[in-house]
């Protein structure tokens, strides 16, 4: 797993950041994770699963199923860690 930063995320969509934040509140992008105060990151085979999805022509909906499919993951992987804080 490889973390990267908002500026690498906006170069391999070709979008703004206003864009990818409106694609995050609509579950079109996963949501970056808090590495701390001030920085935030992605996961990059994340960003790459939803670029695939989109260059195969696949619906929005398709789209959210595989956000929410990250979503869940992640917490998975907390759960498993023990470091599930919900």
């Amino acid at each position: 797993m490889r973390f990267i930063t908002l500026k690498e995320v906006l170069k391999k969509l070709s979008i703004s950041r206003s864009a990818l934040y409106l694609k995050i509140q609509t579950k079109q992008m996963p949501q970056p994770i808090k590495l701390g105060a001030r920085r935030v990151a992605w996961l990059e085979h994340e960003i790459d699963e939803v670029i695939a999805i989109l260059a195969n022509g696949r619906s929005s909906d398709d789209i959210q199923r595989l956000v929410e499919n990250q979503i869940n993951t992640r917490k998975e992987m907390l759960i498993k860690m023990g470091l599930d804080q919900s």
